[in-house]
């Protein structure tokens, strides 16, 4: 049986060279498909879909329209996705009820209300991962009229912590029911 001279696998200067490199290469190889493949597979964004404009600590969408009328679609919205309002915060009255005792000199809203409701599975992966993410829920979308601009409608919610996976869904369908009640 004749056998062939065997040399290590990084024998010489320039296999060396490729056996200390090959890892990383390999690395940086696969992060590069999948930066590719992510971008491939991430959805355009539609010019025609309302988009959100980021103000402060809020995500606020407008639309035109009847104040209460939109207040109710949004609504409408919540209960489609199975939940129901669990309490509404009625911004406008208490700021009204309360201007002479802070000092108030402008009347800022027609009509504001925040709506607040809750949705157990997703509220449940948010404490599971993170029991004090309890204070994200309620969650809260807020509805409201400048007194400038009657006929422009708000439809805002809080800023999410995207650091935070669970509270993807929760963004997510927050943003899906602001949609559905303005489009």
């Amino acid at each position: 049986m004749i056998h062939a001279p065997t040399q290590p696998p990084c024998a010489g200067l320039f296999s060396r060279r490729l056996c200390i490199l090959r890892p990383a290469a390999t690395l940086f190889i696969f992060w590069v498909t999948a930066l590719s493949a992510s971008a491939q597979t991430e959805p355009a964004i539609d010019p025609a879909r309302p988009q959100a404009e980021i103000i402060g600590g809020a995500w606020v969408y407008s639309t035109e329209g009847e104040y209460h009328n939109v207040r109710e679609d949004v609504v409408d919205a919540i209960q489609s996705y199975g939940m129901v309002v669990s309490y509404t915060a009625h911004a406008a009255a208490m700021l009204e009820r309360t201007a002479e005792a802070v000092g108030a000199i402008k009347r800022v809203y027609a009509f504001a209300d925040t709506l607040l409701f809750c949705k157990a599975d997703l509220t449940y992966q948010l404490t599971l991962a993170h029991p004090h993410s309890l204070v994200l829920c309620p969650y809260a979308i807020s509805v409201y009229s400048l007194r400038d601009d009657e006929d422009t409608i708000y439809i805002s919610f809080r800023k999410p912590d995207l650091h935070i996976p669970q509270y993807a869904p929760v963004h997510q369908l927050l943003e899906d029911i602001v949609l559905e009640a303005i489009e």
